[in-house]
């Protein structure tokens, strides 16, 4: 063979690997990759349905319902002397109440109202009883609690007094909140008065 017929075969050969090379390349970028590997997961649970509300009504001598939640979390609910405001939930367990909020002194409830002390007063849960109790600590205009005959009952300062399910308080001259507390389901209308009917 001569070096003529060398010059023709090898412009072939190549051309023959490079159409080769191409149709290799064309064939990876459209054939499918290598399946995807199943898990059987079980399907999703679904959430848990939310909590029930607890319900609070009152109709004279009458409670319905325990109006405690189950997560043992309290809250107060507005009677009067704040408008627009109808329930203030815990903040925690130990917690001053006072006019306006100020967490360097450990305010976390906020009454703002004329009458209510810039640090009016300290509700707190006794861990070991589980009993929670209020205290005045120096209020100007006082804190009361209110008895079953509707009457409030002023704490003096430093005084601390146990409070209840349901137990009404009053802050200064015009704030009145119902307290829904976890207290193994007693209510402080249930220590007032022994004649309360339960439904």
């Amino acid at each position: 063979m001569d070096i003529n017929t060398y010059i023709w075969i090898l412009p072939g050969v190549f051309g023959v690997i490079t159409a080769f090379l191409l149709l290799y390349l064309l064939w990876l970028a459209v054939a499918p990759g290598p399946k995807p590997r199943t898990v059987n997961t079980p399907p999703p649970t679904p959430p848990p349905p939310p909590a029930p509300q607890p319900r609070y009504v009152e109709s004279d001598d009458t409670i319905i319902d325990n109006p405690v939640a189950a997560t043992g979390a309290g809250s107060m609910i507005i009677e009067s002397g704040l408008p627009g405001i109808s329930t203030i939930d815990f903040p925690g367990t130990e917690f001053r109440i006072g006019r306006f909020r100020d967490e360097t002194q450990n305010v976390l409830v906020a009454l703002d109202e004329k009458s209510v002390s810039r640090s009016h007063a300290l509700l707190r849960l006794d861990p070991g009883s589980g009993q929670y109790t209020i205290q005045d600590i120096g209020s100007r205009f006082g804190t009361f609690i209110v008895n079953a005959h509707g009457q409030p009952e002023q704490l003096q300062q430093g005084e601390t007094r146990p409070v209840y399910n349901g137990t009404v308080i009053q802050f200064g001259s015009a704030v009145q909140v119902r307290l829904l507390i976890p207290t193994g389901g007693y209510s402080a209308a249930e220590d007032f008065d022994p004649g309360i009917t339960r439904l």
